[in-house]
């Protein structure tokens, strides 16, 4: 694992990195991507509102190829400026490729709002 100057980065951002994320992929953003995927993988997303009022969503998927995914909660309501915690678990349900398969998660809104969460995945051989 990487050695992180904690100087460095409070210098840099003006925080530390205690509550840094241990991988890649645990970086809350609008996208997951797992470069050598052996079996199972969870990861969460947090989704905040943006909005000005309370909208209720529904989630659904399209896998990557050789992927199964599962997500809870698979529908939510969320109330403006609020946050939602979402659990993905991605396993490997074939042999490996070699190569990336995209797939990716919908979030569709009672108020027409539409959330695409792109995923990349490369299934890994060891």
């Amino acid at each position: 694992m990487l050695e992180v100057d904690q100087t460095l980065v409070l210098n840099t951002t003006g925080s530390n990195c205690d509550a840094m994320p241990r991988r890649p992929d645990d970086l809350n953003i609008p996208s997951i991507t797992i470069a050598n995927m052996l079996s199972t993988r969870t990861i969460t997303r947090t989704v905040t509102s943006v909005s000005d009022k309370t909208e209720t969503y529904v989630v659904s998927v399209v896998p990557p190829s050789g992927i199964s995914m599962e997500i809870t909660p698979n529908a939510f309501t969320i109330p403006m400026g609020g946050s939602v915690t979402l659990t993905i678990v991605l396993r490997v349900n074939s042999s490996p490729s070699g190569e990336y398969n995209f797939g990716r998660i919908l979030l569709q809104g009672d108020k027409t709002h539409l959330v695409r969460m792109p995923v990349a995945v490369r299934i890994g051989s060891s």
